[in-house]
C-alpha cells in the first residue's frame, strides 16, 4: 500500500492484487485439470477442449518457456466467454464491453408508417457493421447499376454503414442512394462539397473556390482529409473560414475535411437541403428499430445459451413485429372502408 495514497486508491490496488492472485491460482489448476484429462484419455470431449481454449486464450509462453497470464491488451474478443456459449465473444464499443451477438436489421418503409423487416441477421459480436453493410450492399443492391439511366434506392442506415469510401464507393456501385445523418439535427454545408476529392486516390485537388492545394493527407483511422493550401491563398479569398479553414502562422491555409461531412454536403447539393433534411429525420428512426425490440419484444431475454438459440429468438421476435404491423395494416383498412361506406349501405368485399 502507498502511505501517502488514498483510501480509495488503496482498496482499487488491494483489489486488483487480490483478483491477479486468483487468476494465477485458477492458471494452474487449469494446467494441473489438462495434464490429468490426457492422462485419462479425454482429449476428445467437449470439456477438454473447452479447456484448452481457455489455457489458450488466457495464458502464453515466457521466454524461458514458462506459462504465464496474458495482459489484458492481448486477450482477443474470441477468447472464451463461456463454456455453455462458446460462439460469444467480446467487443468493446464507445466505451462499454459487450458479449454475446451482434444483430443486422433490413426494414422496408411503406406508406402510411407501415414499416416491414425483410431481412435480418445475428452474428457473434465482433462481427463489425461494416461487415453487415458489405453483405447489406451486396444482397439487395443492382450487379449492373447504370446511373444515366437507372434509378437510385434511397436507403437510410446507421453511420458506421457509410463512414468510409470503400463503402460509399460500393453503395453506389450498388445503386443505394445513403443517408446517414447525425442524431442533432445539423446537417453539413453544402458548401463543403466544391471540394475536388479523388475518392480513389484519396486526396484534395482544389477547394470550392477553386484554388490549387498544396498538399492533402488521409488519415485511415479518423476517415478525415487534412489540407495545406499555399501561403496567403486563404488569407485573401472572400469565403475564408466558411470551409472551416484557419490561417497558420508561416501564412498557410489549414483545415480537416471529414468524409461524413462532405458526403452529407454532396448529398445535399444533389438532392435539396429541405428533402435531405426529411430522410434525415427518418434516418432518426432507424435506432428506434432496437429500442422497439428491447422494449416490446425483450429481443436480450435469450432463456438458453448458445447462438442457435439467440438467432431463434431474434427471428421469432422480428417476425412478431412483422405480424404487428400487418394486424395495425388491417385494422386502419377496415376502418378506412367503413368509413367510406355510405350509411345505410351494403359492403361488398373481395
Amino acid at each position: 500500500e502507498d502511505p501517502q495514497g488514498s483510501a480509495v486508491s488503496n482498496l482499487k490496488k488491494r483489489q486488483a492484487l487480490i483478483g491477479a492472485l486468483r487468476l494465477q491460482t485458477a492458471m494452474e489448476e487449469s494446467l494441473k485439470i489438462q495434464k490429468l484429462s490426457e492422462d485419462l484419455n479425454m482429449g476428445e470431449s467437449i470439456e477438454y477442449k473447452h479447456l484448452v481454449r481457455l489455457i489458450d486464450d488466457q495464458t502464453r509462453q515466457d521466454k524461458d518457456g514458462k506459462m504465464i497470464l496474458r495482459a489484458n491488451s492481448e486477450i482477443k474478443g474470441t477468447s472464451l466467454q463461456n463454456p455453455y456459449d462458446p460462439e460469444a465473444t467480446y467487443r468493446s464499443k464507445d466505451g462499454t464491453g459487450w458479449q454475446g451477438y451482434s444483430a443486422h436489421v433490413v426494414q422496408r418503409c411503406g406508406p402510411g408508417n407501415y414499416s416491414v423487416i425483410v431481412d435480418r441477421d445475428l452474428q457473434p459480436s465482433t462481427h463489425s457493421d461494416q461487415a453487415f453493410a458489405k453483405s447489406f450492399y451486396d444482397k439487395f443492391g443492382k450487379e449492373n447499376f447504370d446511373p444515366n439511366h437507372d434509378k437510385l434506392n434511397a436507403v437510410t442506415v446507421d453511420g458506421l454503414y457509410c463512414n468510409s469510401f470503400d463503402l460509399q464507393d460500393q453503395a453506389k456501385k450498388a445503386g443505394f442512394q445513403i443517408f446517414c445523418g447525425t442524431l442533432n439535427g445539423k446537417v453539413s454545408d453544402a458548401f463543403l462539397a466544391g471540394f475536388d476529392v479523388d475518392t480513389s486516390a484519396l486526396t484534395v485537388q482544389t477547394c470550392p473556390c477553386g484554388y490549387e492545394v498544396e498538399r492533402a493527407n488521409f488519415n485511415t483511422e479518423k476517415e478525415t482529409i487534412r489540407i495545406r493550401m499555399p501561403e496567403g491563398t486563404c488569407s485573401g479569398c472572400e469565403n475564408c473560414g466558411k470551409c472551416g479553414s484557419c490561417i497558420l502562422k508561416n501564412g498557410e491555409g489549414s483545415l480537416v475535411l471529414k468524409l461524413r461531412q462532405y458526403n452529407e454536403a454532396t448529398t445535399i447539393l444533389n438532392l435539396g437541403h429541405d428533402e435531405y433534411r426529411d430522410m434525415v429525420n427518418k434516418r432518426n428512426a432507424v435506432e428506434g428499430i432496437p429500442s422497439v425490440l428491447r422494449r416490446a419484444y425483450h429481443i436480450d431475454d435469450v432463456p438458453y445459451f448458445g447462438q442457435w438459440y439467440a438467432r431463434y429468438k431474434f427471428m421469432l421476435d422480428t417476425t412478431a413485429m412483422n405480424i404487428h404491423v400487418l394486424a395495425r395494416f388491417r385494422q386502419d383498412a377496415a376502418k378506412a372502408q367503413k368509413a367510406a361506406t355510405p350509411s345505410g349501405g351494403t359492403e361488398s368485399a373481395a
